[in-house]
């Protein structure tokens, strides 16, 4: 992220950020185990890598969070394919032990301001703020901070 940042400050490109968490995880691993959580983490992974730009960057940010670095990306562009993404998740069925696990996915994203030049750790607190404002509405949706 850093380095994105610093290439989005030299070149004065767009950057945006996606945080990204699956919706009730906990509920999985109690009902279907932790293996089946692990699948479906797997299955994310997969799918967040598939659904991104080669120039894009996807990570897991820790338990069932990933972070979604898109360089030279407005946040009108971002919204599009957050959603996209949402709605591929939305979609997947997970089989484990003869049964179908079915997930969504919350997402909160941001862009670097070229103005204030924000620095990474603030990016990661605005889309991290965007993300728990979608989990706050209902979850299974995509919020852009500063608006919803």
């Amino acid at each position: 992220l850093s380095q994105e940042v610093s290439r989005a400050e030299r070149y004065k490109h767009p950057l945006s950020l996606i945080m990204a968490d699956i919706d009730l995880f906990k509920g999985i691993n109690d009902k279907f185990g932790h293996l089946a959580g692990d699948r479906v983490i797997k299955a994310v992974a997969g799918t967040l890598q598939q659904e991104i730009r080669d120039s894009d960057h996807v990570a897991r940010y820790g338990g069932e969070e990933f972070a979604i670095i898109l360089p030279d990306t407005q946040i009108q562009d971002t919204y599009v394919a957050a959603e996209r993404i949402r709605e591929t998740i939305e979609s997947l069925r997970i089989k484990h032990e003869n049964k179908l696990i079915q997930f969504t996915m919350s997402f909160g994203m941001t862009s670097f301001q070229m103005d204030e030049r924000t620095a990474p750790d603030e990016l990661i607190k605005r889309a991290d703020r965007a993300l728990y404002q979608a989990k706050n509405q209902g979850r299974n949706q995509c919020c852009i901070f500063g608006k919803n």
